[in-house]
């Protein structure tokens, strides 16, 4: 095993963590925050994605859902999910919490 996989193994997310990652696109590197909603095991797709994007993984990797708000009414939309890179993602520290919970993450998002 290599020691990528070895360490994206050990993250050991579970459903309602809140995590984050930054990706880059168009030179601009945005930074993502949101609450895992399915753990999907290694050689399998997600199945709360209505579309899986990439192949099957090697390793157990999660599905993240991603608040969004209207930009006039900041009135709260549908979450966007993601199937993010397992290396990319740590846990989130909300008010000093490492290990905060979608409880938590939901009053500090209004």
């Amino acid at each position: 095993m290599k020691k990528s996989e070895s360490t994206q193994n050990e993250k050991g997310f579970k459903v309602g963590d809140i995590v984050s990652w930054s990706s880059q696109a168009a030179g601009t590197t945005t930074t993502k925050v949101g609450t895992v909603v399915e753990v999907v095991p290694a050689g399998r797709e997600p199945t709360k994605m209505a579309r899986a994007v990439g192949s099957t993984r090697k390793h157990v990797s999660y599905v993240v859902d991603v608040p969004r708000f209207a930009k006039k009414s900041k009135q709260p939309l549908k979450p966007e999910s993601y199937w993010p890179i397992v290396s990319l993602l740590s846990m989130h520290v909300v008010d000093g919490a490492n290990n905060a919970r979608t409880d938590q993450w939901a009053s500090d998002a209004q």
